[in-house]
């Protein structure tokens, strides 16, 4: 017997309901965020449902993290201690 087999535990599948269910709570969710973006009423349901899988926040420079683009702010700065040259 091999000792790996004993500790090799697999992850449960997916079933087809689990993925039914997930979909709808994030369409449900996505229709929240439709009526946030002041959508019609009856375009509401459409736009949730394509754009349910991509309601991420964007990562461009405008909108994304902003330490990413234009570094720390400037209260933690101020906390780094600087070394006498």
């Amino acid at each position: 017997m091999n000792t790996n087999d004993t500790y090799a535990v697999e992850a449960p599948r997916k079933r087809r309901a689990d993925r039914r269910m997930h979909r709808l709570r994030v369409v449900a969710y996505a229709l929240r965020v439709a009526r946030v973006f002041a959508i019609p009423a009856d375009d509401a349901e459409t736009w949730a449902k394509h754009n349910a899988d991509n309601l991420k926040a964007c990562s461009c420079w405008m909108c994304g993290h902003t330490r990413r683009w234009f570094g720390s702010p400037f209260r933690e700065r101020k906390r780094i201690p600087v070394e006498d040259v």
